[in-house]
């Protein structure tokens, strides 16, 4: 076999077993619910997005503390059910964004718990792994 055979030879079979590779790689997610809970009892409004790769697929205003106490839930239903590269986005009040993105977080699926506390209010996210 002379050398550009075997040279060819290899690079066609690392392009062939390679190709299946680059699923192993995949850092998409898919969000179950989000949760969030505060122990403000003063009211603050929230403003939450959810992007998938740049595009918007959930965006909608919330209302924490007061009246509204303990937090809100946002189920499963009511976010699209694709696996993604989601970026999860929540502003308090007249505060800045915050953002986070959640491949970074699970491999999966997740169920993502928003935290509302602190003077000024701020928010800080976890997850529970494979719901």
């Amino acid at each position: 076999m002379n050398r550009r055979s075997l040279l060819h030879c290899c690079g066609s079979s690392i392009v062939i077993l390679g190709g299946g590779c680059l699923d192993w790689f995949d850092d998409s997610v898919r969000i179950c619910d989000i949760i969030a809970w505060t122990t403000y009892e003063t009211r603050h409004e929230i403003q939450l997005r959810l992007s998938d790769a740049g595009e918007r697929v959930y965006e909608e205003n919330y209302e924490i503390g007061g009246s509204h106490q303990g937090g809100f839930e946002i189920e499963g239903s009511e976010i699209p059910v694709r696996n993604g590269h989601f970026t999860l986005q929540v502003k308090i009040d007249d505060y800045d964004w915050k953002e986070w993105f959640l491949p970074d977080y699970a491999d999966e699926s997740v169920s993502v718990e928003l935290r509302f506390r602190g003077s000024p209010p701020s928010a800080s996210l976890g997850y529970i792994p494979d719901c």
